[in-house]
């Protein structure tokens, strides 16, 4: 089966849910991107799509230095669509099952120090009196 007529019909689906305006253009927009990077790959059809693709396809977005967010944003809409196409019966198993979300980098907050906090207390207690 052709995946475009597929997705198509997931984002129907989609639309007769009442999914919020932004989040169906969005979608629309993920699977799109997608679909493209199948074809341009000589993927159409549903049971030619293999988890590989997927990762194939995210790793793209990564090396086009899109944030991790940005690309486990992308995986969520595809991982609900996956879910559609095998609850439909398009797909014998969820193909982004064992697809795993990009790892974020940690963050490190630097905090005060003690000193830098007892600095603080001073000038505000010199400012005082």
């Amino acid at each position: 089966m052709k995946i475009r007529t597929i997705a198509d019909e997931y984002l129907f689906e989609c639309e007769y849910k009442k999914f919020a305006p932004r989040t169906l253009r969005i979608y629309r927009q993920h699977i799109n991107f997608l679909l493209d990077f199948l074809e341009q790959k000589g993927i159409t059809e549903i049971e030619d799509v293999k988890p590989l693709h997927l990762k194939q396809y995210l790793m793209a977005k990564q090396k086009a230095k899109n944030k991790p967010n940005y690309i486990n944003g992308i995986l969520s809409t595809y991982k609900t669509m996956f879910r559609y196409f095998y609850n439909e019966g398009y797909t014998d198993k969820i193909l982004t099952q064992d697809v795993g979300n990009v790892r974020k980098e940690k963050v490190i907050i630097r905090t005060f120090t003690k000193e830098n906090i007892k600095k603080c207390l001073n000038t505000i207690m010199t400012g005082l009196f």
